[in-house]
């Protein structure tokens, strides 16, 4: 199955014009504002190929010589949000998902396999302040250099609203809140 990277999803409207840094310094490749005006939709699906020159290749750290692409996700103004990340593809893929992770000032595995596969799956569950908003960068990877050459997809799903923070947290999952960041399940 190949995956053509002229079939890629725009995920937000911004994205065209918008230039987002996450804390270690990545560019957003992807961005998904859920409570943002003109949202087109509460799951998305971007096809990625690896092949591509437009696709970062790590330089350091947990990321060094891995081709990665990031996602920016955000909710505001006190709209508590989970986001769950699923990436699938053909046989022979073999993905992680990360984030920055400031105590070892480096990326940090939030997941390797999920599902009995190679692919990976995560929660990222987003808790903004009453009157601003949250952001959080999460990076997938290729697990190794043996797998730059790889296609897949990433959907990202928009869970809903009522979900708790409690149901958000089974399986691999990332918090953000503002009594600060935690690993759950973390593989």
């Amino acid at each position: 199955m190949k995956i053509s990277t002229s079939n890629r999803v725009v995920v937000a409207a911004l994205c065209a014009s918008a230039s987002f840094v996450t804390a270690a310094g990545l560019k957003a490749d992807s961005l998904y504002f859920p409570n943002q005006p003109n949202n087109e939709g509460d799951n998305t699906l971007e096809d990625i190929d690896f092949t591509s020159s437009i696709i970062q290749t790590g330089s350091s750290g947990a990321l060094a010589g891995k081709k990665y692409w990031v996602l920016d996700l955000a909710t505001y103004n006190g709209n508590k949000q989970c986001f769950t990340l699923v990436t699938n593809g053909p046989a022979g893929g073999d993905s992680r998902i990360w984030v920055y992770d400031s105590t070892i000032n480096d990326y940090r595995s939030l997941n390797d396999d999920a599902n009995g596969t190679w692919y990976s799956q995560a929660n990222i569950w987003i808790d903004p302040p009453s009157n601003g908003g949250r952001y959080v960068s999460p990076v997938i990877s290729a697990y190794s250099a043996a797998y730059n050459g790889m296609q897949f997809f990433v959907q990202i799903i928009k869970r809903n609203s009522a979900t708790t923070e409690a149901a958000c947290t089974s399986g691999s999952t990332y918090k953000s809140t503002g009594s600060g960041t935690a690993f759950v399940n973390a593989t």
